[in-house]
């Protein structure tokens, strides 16, 4: 199957001899086009941005999902302490994997690889499924020598990540079935509990009281027009993920409001934030480069709100400002998060405050998590007993 995409070019700002010179190139990233300039020889980058796009046809490759990755590193992390080449552990690998989707890909690499091509890049020929964090990596990993501590890096990363999602997604898993059954359970009232009060009411002829009629109106209109509200519900939800998956401006103010949710936007900036801090501490540890360990962490995060504000880090970096104030700048990041930058800068260990941030925010993580379920069976309970007593 076959699919049009853009051929994306990119103008990449270089300093040479203490002048400011740009080269344009094709790129999939501001990230891929830096580091292709970096490539020939250009080392002095400065940032890249998008002149100009045009159309063409490619064929359609499923992505890897984290489970893969971590798969497919596992077995690259344990044949690299072995005595044998790249070539020799890829064909190992093809050999012993029962996935034909990963298999064809490694196939590629390894016929890459013997036509005189570098790992990374044959690697970068699937960027998209592999990522930029992986593939920065692996640059660093052959500059050094060292694919063996490369590739445990990547699967330790890789495992960090999957741990954090799976404690994230059992975090709100709870009460969102919580949240789901309550829906359910005033549904059941609405169609099927009421009306039989309302018959029960019309027998004795009583007056009833003003909260009551409400309610047996509010049911009458549900029994009634239950299709109608089905279907209007149905395609509201569907007009609205289409319009999150496909207008950046709807989505960046979602994302933004659900970060004002209590207890549920103090979570989901906890998650994010753990993750860029702890791709931007092992990226900067590996290359030294912040602005491309900006944008390899700023790839981690997925609330679009979040990842603008990130984004801007990189602009006040290149209009000159220090790390710390690129930092303050965005309005983000809280006090004791800023004096560690601040203060790790001037002691030029900038690396090691991001590690420190990473902890931090990893430890603030876990306090969220435990804290949304704390607080969320009892909220749902008063709303309940609420409900009954009006």
């Amino acid at each position: 199957m076959v699919k049009y995409i853009l051929m994306i070019f990119y103008k990449v700002k270089i300093k040479i001899n203490n002048q400011i010179d740009s080269i344009v190139v094709e790129a999939n990233s501001k990230l891929h086009a830096m580091q292709i300039v970096y490539n020939r020889g250009m080392t002095n980058v400065i940032s890249a941005y998008k002149i100009s796009s045009k159309s063409k046809t490619v064929l359609i490759r499923k992505k890897f999902n984290n489970k893969e990755l971590i798969s497919i590193f596992t077995t690259l992390n344990r044949l690299s302490n072995t005595s044998m080449s790249i070539s020799e552990i890829l064909k190992v690998f093809i050999k012993n994997n029962h996935s034909l989707h990963i298999k064809s890909v490694i196939q590629e690499i390894l016929n890459s690889l013997e036509n005189g091509q570098s790992l990374y890049e044959s690697m970068l020929l699937f960027e998209d499924k592999f990522g930029v964090l992986i593939l920065s990596m692996i640059k660093s990993g052959e500059i050094n020598s060292n694919m063996s501590a490369t590739f445990n890096e990547i699967l330790e990363i890789l495992t960090q990540i999957k741990h954090s999602k799976e404690s994230f997604n059992k975090a709100i898993r709870y009460p969102i079935i919580l949240l789901i059954s309550t829906l359910l359970s005033f549904v059941a009232v609405f169609t099927i509990v009421i009306p039989q009060f309302e018959t029960l009411f019309k027998n004795y002829n009583t007056s009833l009281p003003l909260f009551t009629k409400i309610l047996i109106d509010i049911s009458s209109f549900f029994n009634n027009y239950y299709l109608l509200i089905l279907i209007f519900s149905l395609i509201s939800i569907a007009i609205f993920i289409i319009s999150y998956k496909l207008k950046s401006n709807f989505r960046y103010t979602i994302d933004n409001l659900i970060l004002k949710i209590p207890l549920v936007g103090n979570l989901i900036i906890a998650f994010e934030l753990y993750k860029f801090f702890l791709l931007l501490s092992r990226v900067y540890n590996v290359n030294q480069n912040i602005i491309l360990s900006l944008d390899v962490a700023s790839t981690s995060i997925n609330n679009s709100y979040l990842s603008s504000k990130t984004t801007l880090i990189k602009l006040y970096l290149d209009r000159g400002y220090s790390i710390s104030s690129s930092f303050e700048k965005i309005k983000l990041f809280d006090k004791t998060t800023l004096n560690i930058i601040k203060s790790s800068e001037l002691s030029n260990v900038i690396n090691r405050a991001f590690d420190d941030i990473r902890v931090i925010n990893k430890d603030i993580l876990e306090n969220s998590l435990n804290s949304i379920n704390s607080y969320i069976e009892p909220l749902l309970l008063i709303f309940i007993a609420l409900f009954i007593l009006l």
